[in-house]
Parts: C-alpha cells; sequence; structure tokens
C-alpha cells in the first residue's frame, strides 16, 4: 500500500470516527430532549390532574353553602372553596399553551378565592351571607361549574402528546376539528369570554382599555432579552412559546433551568406580566423582612421600582406579598403587583403584575390629598395610629379616591378604614391581623 493510499486510508477512519462521534451526540441530545419533553408533560399532567379536582371540591363546596344555615358551617364550606379556587388558578397558570385567553379564567378563579375568603371571615365573625351574598355565591358556582364542565370533559385526553400544544389565535371555537376540541387548548377557547366578576360584574366594564396598550410595542426578541436578564438566565434559556392576551397582550418564554418557569412579557412596553415556577419551594431560612426586600429589589430590576409593600401572607414556604405604587403620596390600590418569595433562598417563585398593566396611569387627585389630613373624632376607646391618601376599586372597577385610616382599639384590634375623600362617608372597612411578621386584611 504506496504511502498516498495510506493517508486516504487514514482520512476516510478519521471522517468516519468523527461522523460516529457525532451521531452519537446527536442522538444523545435528541434523547435528553425527548426526557425533557416527556418530564414537562408529566408535570403538566399533575397539573391538570389538580386542577380537575380542585374545581371539584370547589364546585361541591359552594352547592353545599345553599344548605348551610349556621355562621360555623358556612364559614368551613367558604373557607374551603376559597382555598381550593386558589389552587386552581395556581395549577392553571402553570399550564403550557395558554395563549387562548386563560388568564382571564386565572383572574375570575383569584377572584373567586377572595370573595369566598371575605363570606368565610365574616361567617368568622358570626355573620351570616345576606341576600346579596347568596347570590354571590350562586353566580360563583354556576360559573365555576362551567369551568370545571369544560376540563374535566378532556382529562380523558391528558395522555396524548399533543393535548398541551396551542392552538392559531385565528381559531373558530366552534369550528375547531375533533382532536383540538379534546385538548387543553381546545378548552380554554371554549371558556374564552367576558367572565363576571362575583358581583355580576364585568372585569372590563367601565369600557377602558389597559393602561399598558397605549406604550410601545416591543418584539418578541427584545422581550426575550427582557426575560432573560430578569431572572439571570442566559438568553437561550428562555424558550419562546408563542404569545396570547386579549386584553393585555404576551409574550411567553419558558426556562428549564433545574425548575420549570412560565414567564409572560406584556408586548406593549415590554415589562414583567406574570411568572410562575413548578416544583417545591423548600424551608424557611429567611425572615418576611429578608423576603420583602428581595421581593423590592426584583421590582426594581423589573422596572416597578418605588412601589410599597402591603398585605403579605406565608405559605409552604412562599411569602405572597402585594405591593401598590404612590402617587404624590396616594396608594394606587388597583395598580397592584403580587409577588411570592421563596423563604428557602428568596428567588422569585410568581408574580402578577396584570392590576398595574391594566390600570397604572397618572390619575387625577382630590385637592385635599395634597394637604393636611385631620381624621374624624373616632368612637370611644379607638385610637388613630396613622392616616395616608389612598385610590381603591370596586368589583365593578370603579375607583374611589379615600382617606385610609388607621385605628386600633383599647383589646389592641386593629382596623383599616376607608373614607370618601369627597363625602367623607365610609367606603369599606377591614380588619388587620398581624402574625409572625405578617401584616393581613380581611
Amino acid at each position: 500500500m504506496t504511502l498516498r493510499t495510506r493517508g486516504v486510508v487514514r482520512l476516510i477512519s478519521y471522517f468516519t470516527a468523527l461522523v460516529l462521534v457525532l451521531s452519537g451526540f446527536l442522538i444523545e441530545s435528541r434523547r435528553e430532549t425527548a426526557a425533557l419533553k416527556a418530564e414537562a408533560r408529566r408535570g403538566s399532567r399533575r397539573a391538570y390532574q389538580e386542577l380537575v379536582a380542585s374545581l371539584e371540591v370547589l364546585d361541591a363546596s359552594l352547592l353545599k353553602t345553599t344548605a348551610a344555615r349556621t355562621p360555623a358551617m358556612i364559614g368551613k364550606l367558604a373557607s374551603e372553596a376559597a382555598r381550593r379556587a386558589g389552587i386552581a388558578a395556581a395549577r392553571l397558570a402553570e399550564l403550557p399553551g395558554t395563549g387562548r385567553g386563560s388568564d382571564r379564567v386565572v383572574d375570575y378563579l383569584n377572584r373567586a378565592a377572595e370573595k369566598t375568603g371575605q363570606i368565610a371571615d365574616a361567617a368568622a365573625r358570626g355573620k351570616l351571607p345576606g341576600e346579596k351574598e347568596r347570590k354571590e355565591l350562586a353566580s360563583l358556582r354556576a360559573i365555576s361549574g362551567e369551568i370545571l364542565s369544560s376540563f374535566s370533559e378532556r382529562a380523558a385526553y391528558i395522555y396524548e402528546e399533543t393535548f398541551f400544544d396551542d392552538l392559531p389565535e385565528e381559531a373558530d371555537p366552534d369550528s375547531l376539528p375533533e382532536t383540538a376540541k379534546g385538548s387543553f387548548a381546545g378548552a380554554v377557547s371554549a371558556l374564552n369570554g367576558e367572565f363576571p366578576g362575583p358581583d355580576g360584574a364585568g372585569k372590563e366594564s367601565s369600557g377602558k382599555q389597559a393602561a399598558a396598550l397605549e406604550l410601545p410595542e416591543v418584539n418578541e426578541e427584545e422581550a426575550r432579552e427582557y426575560a432573560a436578564s430578569l431572572f439571570g438566565l442566559p438568553r437561550e434559556a428562555a424558550i419562546p412559546a408563542g404569545e396570547g392576551g386579549e386584553e393585555i397582550p404576551y409574550y411567553e418564554f419558558h426556562t428549564e433551568n433545574g425548575e420549570t418557569g412560565t414567564i409572560r412579557v406584556a408586548k406593549n412596553g415590554g415589562k414583567l406580566l406574570s411568572y410562575a415556577v413548578s416544583g417545591e419551594t423548600g424551608g424557611s431560612r429567611l425572615s418576611p423582612g429578608e423576603a420583602v426586600k428581595e421581593a423590592k429589589a426584583f421590582l426594581k430590576k423589573a422596572g416597578y421600582g418605588g412601589a410599597a409593600e402591603g398585605v403579605m401572607r406565608r405559605e409552604s414556604g412562599v411569602l405572597y406579598v402585594s405591593f401598590a405604587p404612590e402617587q404624590n403620596g396616594a396608594r394606587l390600590y388597583p395598580d397592584e403587583i403580587r409577588l411570592g418569595v421563596s423563604l428557602e433562598d428568596g428567588r422569585i417563585v410568581a408574580a402578577d403584575a396584570s392590576g398595574f398593566l391594566r390600570s397604572h396611569r397618572e390619575r387625577e387627585l382630590p385637592d385635599s390629598f395634597g394637604e393636611a389630613y385631620e381624621p374624624p373624632e373616632l368612637a370611644d376607646g379607638f385610637r388613630c395610629v396613622g392616616s395616608r391618601p389612598a385610590l381603591i376599586a370596586a368589583e365593578s372597577g370603579e375607583e374611589t379616591p379615600c382617606f385610609e385610616i388607621r385605628t386600633a382599639d383599647r383589646d389592641g384590634n386593629g382596623f383599616l378604614c376607608y373614607l370618601n375623600a369627597e363625602s367623607g362617608e365610609e367606603e369599606k372597612i377591614l380588619l388587620i391581623s398581624e402574625e409572625d411578621g405578617c401584616f393581613l386584611t380581611y
């Protein structure tokens, strides 16, 4: 064999070996990708099953309240309904393929949890639901039952690989193919529409468009860069997963850095709309104060700096905190941003800035907000702890300028009283509970 022939043989051998090595890498990469997709599907199936189970208990609890006659039983059932509505909202927010308006269903479930929680709190103080509250409970059950029916009908399809695929934005729910009708996106599409509030009023009854829509639109690549940098990830780790939203259009990105996360960035303005992560949150190493400090740093990085913390609650190793921006010293409660912070390591595990993006704008506030305010005379045994101007909103969306008066009675019970800034009438009274570093109102 000549030297030239031996060289050609060596070259062919090297090339063959290289092809085999590269093929091995490609096969292994495909296996890893397939394994990741399979694990993601398993997580989504678990979340879907928990969603349906929670909706079933929610529906049953709301039905039982129609037969309950004592405050103790009403409180027990409404409390369970609130808990299950919250779990259902959390599981639904975790699921992929949500570009068909599931944010409205999540928002409805969150408001249902809030309303049933209020009824449970009132029952704990011995107050039975009045006619209005019973109508609200009936309305909640009718709509929650519709949500349950739509999702439970599709539970048999969750083991199909395409179940969590999204649908084209132009798809017509009435003319979906049978395969799409048996999908998660098909269920969301069927539900997509105006969900009324627990009091029967629509979330968008004012007819105003979301304030964020007035901002310039960013492209997907800009949103991806923002999403990755916000969570300290390389750009490639924020995987584009489509678009969605009607009231607040958004780009969606998925992350796989040890746990599955879903990031939504508003198209208009390019700010964080929401974030949800699956998986365990760990223990409780941080204090609430330390967790709030981490939350404030995150808000500043996300472009929401300056908001002040308010209500906070601790649940399963996570501190959930509400932040409200201010205008000339007035708290703008309709513009609240909600964050969930892991008490194990301070990382953000949940975020919802929809209230801010929906409502935040410069308001025309009463002249009295800029003047020194003298709280009215209080009932015997009460003292004023502090006051400030605030903007609150009814469930119908109507905003009311108020003075927020914090008071305490001789037994140490705390209250927040909201007095109409123009008429002086009481608009709302909340009880304050401060436990283990958390500030709760009900």
